[in-house]
């Protein structure tokens, strides 16, 4: 098994500095995730993203949208090496990153609990990953929805009351993105099949470190688990014009 990572370390460093150029996707796996999507003061998510790019929301719009997830990853991988682990994002959607108006997500920061995934995503595709505690430590069997990345995210909750729409969901988590690096990728999602069926659910977000974003939101959100991939880093003007 060691020799197979350090085979896989050794592929991720030429992928990352361009030593491959290969179609498709370089990850795969299944995603046991919550989708959550907020309004926060536009001002706020702003301050989110690096200086040199811009939100697509008109500058008079009082609200930006945040989306978060929170979710655990089954058997991801590449090259026959899978692992499972606990992963949290907190991103920003809608963001101008090429001459055009294509949507771009902007992935702040990463969390898992797994130092060779934190190290793995940011050699590859630039991602700000860092080690943290999870309760649960493994969410895909917990008998609730409840999710926390110890004092930085912490989310309660239950099934909703109303219909949702998975539309809301789906366009965010197709677009494309980019983080520290100059390329950018896209993850690519069955939803036609999904492994477990969606939820929409219900409740309170509450991110705890010190951001721009730290507070607490009473917000809606969709539990589900999908196969999914992820492409290789690129050119992020190979996604202009681009549509979920």
């Amino acid at each position: 098994m060691f020799s197979a990572v350090l085979a896989f370390v050794a592929f991720a460093a030429a992928v990352s500095a361009g030593g491959s150029s290969q179609p498709g996707n370089f990850i795969t796996g299944t995603y046991n995730v919550t989708w959550v999507t907020f309004q926060v003061p536009r001002a706020a998510a702003a301050q989110m993203i690096p200086q040199e790019y811009s939100l697509l929301s008109p500058a008079s719009a009082a609200t930006h949208p945040i989306n978060i997830e929170l979710g655990r990853e089954i058997k991801a991988g590449s090259l026959g090496i899978t692992f499972d682990f606990q992963e949290a994002k907190i991103q920003v959607p809608n963001v101008k990153r090429i001459d055009d108006d294509t949507s771009f997500v902007y992935k702040k920061s990463i969390f898992v609990d797994s130092g060779f995934q934190s190290f793995s995503s940011n050699l590859v595709y630039g991602l700000n990953t860092t080690t943290q505690t999870f309760v649960p430590a493994n969410s895909a069997a917990a008998p609730n929805y409840n999710y926390e990345v110890t004092g930085v995210i912490s989310g309660k909750f239950k099934p909703a009351t109303k219909a949702g729409s998975l539309d809301a969901y789906t366009a965010t988590a197709s677009s494309p993105w980019f983080a520290t690096k100059d390329s950018c990728a896209r993850h690519v999602y069955d939803f036609t099949a999904p492994v477990q069926a969606p939820v929409f659910l219900e409740g309170t977000l509450d991110i705890l470190e010190n951001s721009p974003i730290k507070g607490s939101y009473s917000v809606e959100a969709m539990h589900a688990s999908f196969q999914f991939g992820i492409l290789y880093p690129q050119s992020c003007s190979n996604f202009k014009g681009f549509k979920p």
